[in-house]
């Protein structure tokens, strides 16, 4: 992991759709012992419990097109990831599977571990007949609640506060001038992460559109 690779000693913890409810609950129990770095797809909310020390987040983004085709191909070849749980990429169109998936990222800045409690897990999984991941379970429960006018609401939310919530947002398309403003605001030598390998996805725009 390129944290790791820049300060080895660092403590990090990853926060995964497995261990995220033990992880807030470890938090706000012993608030004086802590990870320095938390990292993952269900991080965001981690410093709403932290009050002990200054915390902020910082992100990456990939154009929307881009991350959705990639998406599209890399659960077509990895189903059995988590974020390809749900329903099958092999068996959906791109389009369908762009109308499935629709954003990641807004809704992991929704995120909440109470969305995803055994027993609303339990419930919502039964409806469907099956075992959801938690980001889905969340994804149905916000839809569910939330008309298009609402979901508009949030959105506006959302783009209103992101310089707020994120000390930096990298974009890959700029990797290079992302990683100079990450060293520049954590003193951390972030040149020595190796750029991303974007090599080998598909990306014909004109199949989403």
């Amino acid at each position: 992991m390129c944290i790791t690779e820049m300060k080895p000693n660092i403590s990090l913890k990853t926060v995964s759709h497995e261990s995220y409810l033990d992880i807030f609950e470890s938090i706000k129990q012993n608030n004086s012992f802590i990870f320095k770095v938390y990292v993952g797809g269900y991080t965001f909310g981690v410093c709403d419990h932290i009050v002990e020390r200054p915390c902020s987040y910082f992100t990456v983004l990939r154009d929307p097109y881009e991350r959705v085709l990639s998406a599209y191909k890399y659960c077509t070849l990895f189903p059995r990831d988590h974020i390809c749980w749900g329903k099958s990429a092999k068996n959906m169109t791109l389009k369908e599977w762009v109308r499935f998936h629709k954003s990641f990222f807004f809704y992991q800045l929704l995120f909440k571990p109470e969305f995803c409690l055994p027993e609303k897990m339990s419930s919502v999984s039964k409806n469907a007949g099956k075992y959801l991941p938690c980001w889905y379970v969340q994804q149905l429960l916000i839809d569910s609640e939330s008309n298009e006018d609402a979901k508009h609401v949030i959105l506006d939310y959302v783009i209103e506060n992101l310089e707020e919530w994120f000390a930096v947002i990298g974009v890959t398309e700029e990797f290079e001038l992302s990683l100079r403003l990450l060293e520049n605001v954590y003193n951390l030598p972030f040149k020595r992460c190796n750029k991303l390998n974007l090599k080998g996805n598909l990306t014909d725009r004109k199949s989403v559109v």
